[in-house]
């Protein structure tokens, strides 16, 4: 390599290194700032909750959780759940808090009898068919997905004490009940499901779709209109906040 090379290719990394050290200082800014509104977000949140508002509070122990994952923000979010009455998603919490192997034995001790509270308040669907078809049955709860049923068969779904809805739908046979339980109550659920069809008259959708697109070109003009008139973008671009470590 000549000389003349090598002087050239260290004005280069001469000039990188200052353009690298700004970049980590930036990075940790950036990383600091969050961190920062993460703990407010937590610190609010123990207001909240030491005031009673226990659905403002579970609000921002997610948002803080979201940027900062802690044992104490976690925790503390499973007890939100279990005032907003949110029994499942609150176990969900504590499950993951109970597979941190860096927790201490006064800490576990905690999430397992918190863990052992919310088991015993929450209610469990039995749910089977009260005549079974040759094709599997897909059930639902509250508009969630929660398996099949085939033959006699039973669903065991663990619920939040309240209201529920659930649903089955086989082919060309559908279904739904309601049903209410208690804390720790476990209650059977029979589905009965009754032949249905599209509903006659159909109407031909093809005015609707021209419509449509005429509307989605207007309002495409439009939106293309006031960005250059607001000298905005028509689609800003969301800005993701990168996930955290607690620092030591």
């Amino acid at each position: 390599m000549s000389a003349r090379v090598a002087l050239v290719w260290g004005l280069v990394a001469a000039l990188c290194l200052p353009a690298a050290a700004a970049s980590a200082q930036r990075d940790e800014r950036d990383v600091s700032l969050a961190e920062a509104r993460a703990r407010s977000m937590f610190e609010r949140a123990i207001v909240e909750l030491g005031a009673g508002h226990a659905a403002a509070g579970r609000d921002l122990l997610r948002q803080s959780l979201a940027i900062l994952p802690t044992p104490a923000t976690r925790f503390n979010l499973a007890v939100a759940l279990r005032e907003t009455g949110e029994l499942t998603d609150a176990r969900v919490q504590l499950e993951e808090l109970e597979r941190d192997e860096s927790l201490e034995p006064a800490v576990r001790s905690r999430v397992e009898r918190l863990r052992e509270e919310i088991d015993a308040a929450i209610a469990t669907l039995v749910i089977r068919e009260a005549e079974p078809g040759d094709a599997p049955t897909e059930v639902e709860v509250d508009g969630v997905a929660v398996g099949a049923l085939e033959g006699t068969a039973t669903l065991r779904v663990s619920v939040d004490p309240g209201e529920h809805r659930v649903s089955g739908l086989r082919e060309t046979f559908r279904g739904a009940a309601s049903v209410t339980v208690a804390n720790g109550e476990t209650r059977r659920v029979e589905l009965r499901l009754s032949p249905f069809t599209e509903p006659a008259g159909e109407v031909e959708a093809w005015p609707f779709v021209v419509g449509g697109i005429a509307l989605a070109v207007v309002g495409g003009v439009l939106a293309v209109t006031l960005a250059l008139v607001l000298g905005e973008p028509a689609h800003p671009e969301a800005i993701d906040v990168p996930a955290l470590l607690e620092r030591p």
